[in-house]
């Protein structure tokens, strides 16, 4: 084969692999939530990435550069298949770490989720307790205000014979010492 066919089948196969690599970062910006923070791992695989493609872009001017040399091409051939297969590999380990951060993603939203159901619940309980303690304070406050009045209405029913009877002596003694006193004036002027 000329060289210049070559040539042409590498420049068709790096143009391939560029926009190849253009797509695959499209998906991942589609893919990748704003404001999810990435993992450790993913800036690794990113400047990873950022190398080959690096790289790529030197083969692509040492292509462009080569005179008519075979050998060189065939070289320059041959790293470039390298630098393909490491990207693959390397997008292969970035999109499978993709999918272990999403799955976690969907996991923590579960257990949030199942955590406010609980607190909720809980929550709504002690309310409930709440409101029954309240109700309760004030039935037993009325009770005890009920019982009191009772209690005093039994005592003083039953000792009101005993506290006017005492009285009513007193009461006595006061007009009969008033009465004696008044009469010895009376009988005094008299």
């Amino acid at each position: 084969m000329p060289f210049a066919t070559h040539a042409r089948i590498t420049l068709i196969a790096i143009a391939l692999l560029i926009s190849s690599a253009s797509s695959v970062q499209a998906q991942q910006a589609k893919t990748q939530p704003i404001n999810n923070p990435p993992t450790q791992v993913q800036p690794w695989l990113q400047s990873q990435v950022m190398d080959l493609r690096e790289r790529l872009v030197r083969f692509e001017e040492k292509l462009k550069n080569v005179q008519a040399k075979a050998s060189d091409i065939q070289a320059t051939e041959k790293e470039l298949a390298l630098v393909k297969e490491k990207l693959a590999a390397i997008e292969t380990k970035f999109d499978s770490q993709n999918q272990v951060h999403e799955g976690l993603k969907e996991r923590l939203a579960d257990v949030g989720l199942y955590t406010n159901m609980w607190g909720s619940a809980f929550a709504i309980f002690g309310l409930i307790l709440t409101v029954g303690a309240v109700l309760l304070g004030f039935s037993a406050k009325n009770r005890a205000i009920k019982e009191a009045k009772d209690a005093a209405k039994i005592y003083f029913d039953k000792e009101r014979e005993s506290i006017t009877n005492e009285e009513n002596a007193r009461l006595e003694k006061e007009r009969e010492k008033l009465l004696a006193a008044e009469t010895e004036k009376f009988d005094g002027l008299l």
